[in-house]
């Protein structure tokens, strides 16, 4: 499950959500809780703070190269979201806890 949750989080990063998501998140509970806090406080603060695109594309580090061009400071409000967003599903998920999954006997 390590292994798994470790490579899921580096394409999670990349934009690509749905390996962390099924594979991790859903299976163990409480992390998805995190995520989804964490998810809804860094889209807040990018929403408050209108951070603009000039293309559409993947979330996390990819989306740093389209929210550049439209400005400096909206590069920065991007970043402080991207990280607050990260922070905040670590802290829920750490103050949450995270149950182990349950192994079916064979």
């Amino acid at each position: 499950m390590k292994k798994l949750a470790l490579t899921a989080s580096i394409t999670a990063f990349l934009g690509i959500t749905e390996p962390i998501a099924f594979g991790v998140n859903l299976k163990l509970g409480r992390p998805f809780l995190g995520a989804a806090a964490g998810g809804a406080a860094g889209g807040a603060y990018v929403a408050f703070h209108e951070v603009v695109a000039n293309s559409f594309g993947l979330t996390g580090i990819p989306m740093i190269a389209f929210s550049v061009p439209p400005g400096h400071i909206n590069f920065i409000h991007y970043m402080i979201g991207l990280l607050l967003a990260t922070g905040t599903a670590f802290t829920v998920t750490w103050v949450l806890g995270v149950d182990k999954p349950h192994r079916q006997k064979q």
